[in-house]
């Protein structure tokens, strides 16, 4: 399934961090580099899947297994505070 950034999100870079905003809720999220990367990268619609080959390309050496559990772990908190969902 893929997924997508929500609209009502606005992003702001600062200090080389990005910091979310939900225009709906209010929420002011702020990742971390990783979760910076995989925020850039929904830019277009991807898959969970799409995400950890990405990120293993573009991290080579790191261990695949916990590379998938960190996307699993980021799509679940940043759909749970709405700021990304299954585009379908």
């Amino acid at each position: 399934m893929k997924l997508e950034r929500l609209q009502s999100v606005e992003m702001l870079e600062l200090d080389g961090e990005i910091i979310l905003l939900n225009q709906e809720t209010l929420a002011v999220t702020k990742l971390n580099g990783s979760a910076s990367w995989i925020w850039e990268q929904l830019s277009s619609s991807l898959t969970q899947e799409e995400l950890v080959e990405r990120m293993a390309a573009e991290y080579e050496g790191a261990d695949i297994g916990r590379i998938g559990s960190d996307i699993a772990s980021f799509v679940e908190q940043m759909t749970g505070i709405g700021l990304i969902r299954n585009a379908g």
